[in-house]
């Protein structure tokens, strides 16, 4: 990681506080409307965001070439996907 930040250089703090507070609303945005039943038509478009972000982490590993990190983003990626996928078809808007 040290080497990606390295390579973002100077905006490599606005970035990873990007990142930080996106994965925080998106964890909120996935779990909040499913557990109050109150606009549910948020959780596959915060799932959808969240898989977008998920590709973006993939690029960015692989550009800095840290093979370790590809694998849990992919998993991450599968999992939001499903999530989306699943949530807007099956559940009713």
């Amino acid at each position: 990681m040290r080497q990606g930040i390295q390579k973002i250089g100077r905006w490599a703090r606005p970035v990873l506080y990007f990142v930080a507070v996106a994965s925080l609303l998106s964890s909120a945005g996935l779990i909040l409307p499913a557990a109050s039943g109150m606009y549910t038509w948020i959780t596959p478009l915060t799932a959808a965001v969240l898989a977008g972000l998920m590709l973006l982490s993939i690029l960015f590993h692989i550009q800095c070439r840290e093979k370790p990190n590809i694998l849990p983003s992919i998993i991450l990626f599968a999992l939001v996907a499903v999530v989306a996928y699943g949530r807007w078809i099956l559940a009713p808007l």
